[in-house]
């Protein structure tokens, strides 16, 4: 399995910022005990419309998913609420500031779909199994160098500037 590493916290500055980012887009001040709730307090401000309805996304999320439980407490072991973490993210990328909680994520997500279909088809015409969840993808461990390769080129293709991979 290789997916994309920070797929939309990359992306949207190679689309909208025309600039190559290769840090972490999810961790703050090197804090790895909250990266996973900075990861969906950016997804909900990418997604959302309106820093109320990002916040409260992220709220509800911490209601209802089981996965919250952790992550509301490493928010809680950091003395951070759900509108600090935006404001941390925001000034860790102050040059997105624009398009927070502006509904952008819903492009990211279809550029993402293109990637994804080109990866897929790739291997579909050389009738090769290839699985996609999220912006992972599964094929057999032969056929990892070319999904690494195909990943890369197909990002490239789309967006213009290289993909970084996780777990390859």
């Amino acid at each position: 399995e290789i997916d994309f590493f920070c797929l939309h916290g990359r992306m949207i500055y190679h689309i909208y910022k025309n600039m190559d980012y290769l840090e972490d887009a999810y961790l703050i001040e090197n804090n790895r005990e909250i990266r996973t709730a900075a990861k969906k307090m950016f997804q909900m401000m990418l997604n959302a419309k309106g820093r109320l309805t990002s916040i409260g996304a992220f709220k509800k999320f911490l209601r209802e998913d089981t996965e919250g439980v952790s992550i509301e407490e490493s928010l809680r072991k950091n003395n951070l609420t759900p509108s600090e973490l935006y404001k941390a993210l925001e000034r860790k990328h102050i040059m997105l500031r624009d398009y927070f909680s502006t509904g952008i994520g819903l492009k990211l997500q279809f550029i993402d779909s293109q990637i994804a279909e080109a990866i897929l088809k790739h291997f579909t015409l050389k009738k090769i199994p290839c699985l996609c969840i999220h912006d992972s993808f599964i094929v057999e461990k032969k056929y990892a160098d070319e999904l690494a390769t195909v990943m890369k080129r197909k990002y490239k293709e789309i967006v213009g500037f290289e993909g970084i991979l996780k777990n390859y």
